[in-house]
């Protein structure tokens, strides 16, 4: 079976492609980024991938092209603990969409996230921890849809979900943040209402899904989708946060 792939969110161009090749072929090498050590794919390898490697089960995508259609920089993965190394992965989502991902792999054990429905908000959590024996993790991200809001307007619609003080509602805006990549985003009080606050430390603002340097948390726009992070303080990850990519597989 062939399947062709409906991006949900763009990785941008040949550029994209090219970094995701230097991941594959420059940071691991073949044999550690492609073993057989993530219990969400097939177990013996499919011809129709390869050199690619083995399918995943859930979505029939060729593991070893997956990381083509993720939003890779290899230049802003997050560490990695001795002995672990990058494999891709996928999640399911409703309505036969996929969620792909980097996922930590350590001592056999790959990283495996999920994805939970809600009544207005789903979120992703870590099922299943490379970096802590194989055991469940804590809720790691939520997802909103977008709708046909612009990208700023959808994260500050969200964000806003999670806010209990009517001024943080009538003040708190979405503002870019570059330095974390392209299409991602931090709600947060104008520069105007933060000139008398204190700048030495780590800053919060705008209640739940707003501003928090000690936990490391963002949002970023999957296309169809918006995704709050809130990654604690920890050095090491269980999954790279920039990867995640939202797909649907066709037959």
């Amino acid at each position: 079976m062939s399947y062709f792939l409906k991006p949900k969110f763009a990785i941008g161009s040949i550029f994209g492609l090219a970094v995701a090749g230097v991941l594959m072929a420059g940071i691991q090498s073949a044999d550690a980024q492609l073993g057989a050590t993530g219990a969400t794919t097939t177990q013996s390898a499919d011809r129709s991938c390869r050199d690619d490697g083995e399918r995943f089960a859930g979505s029939g995508i060729c593991k070893g092209q997956s990381v083509n259609y993720m939003n890779i920089d290899p230049n802003r993965l997050p560490p990695l603990m001795d002995g672990c190394s990058w494999e891709p992965n996928e999640a399911s989502m409703p309505g036969g969409d996929w969620l792909l991902f980097l996922a930590a792999s350590c001592n056999g054990i790959t990283t495996q996230l999920e994805f939970s429905g809600g009544a207005k908000l789903a979120s992703i959590s870590i099922q299943r921890s490379a970096l802590n024996g194989g055991a469940p993790g804590s809720e790691v991200a939520i997802v909103d849809h977008r709708g046909d809001r612009d990208p700023n307007g959808a994260v500050l619609y969200s964000a806003r979900k999670g806010m209990k003080r009517k001024t943080d509602l009538e003040n708190c805006i979405a503002r870019t943040i570059p330095e974390l990549g392209e299409y991602t985003y931090q709600v947060d009080l104008p520069d105007a209402q933060q000139a008398g606050a204190p700048q030495d430390g780590p800053q919060s603002s705008c209640d739940r899904f707003g501003r928090d340097d000690e936990n490391n948390a963002y949002w970023r726009v999957l296309e169809n989708h918006v995704v709050f992070f809130n990654l604690g303080q920890d050095a090491y990850l269980d999954f790279a946060p920039q990867s995640l990519t939202i797909i649907q597989p066709q037959s």
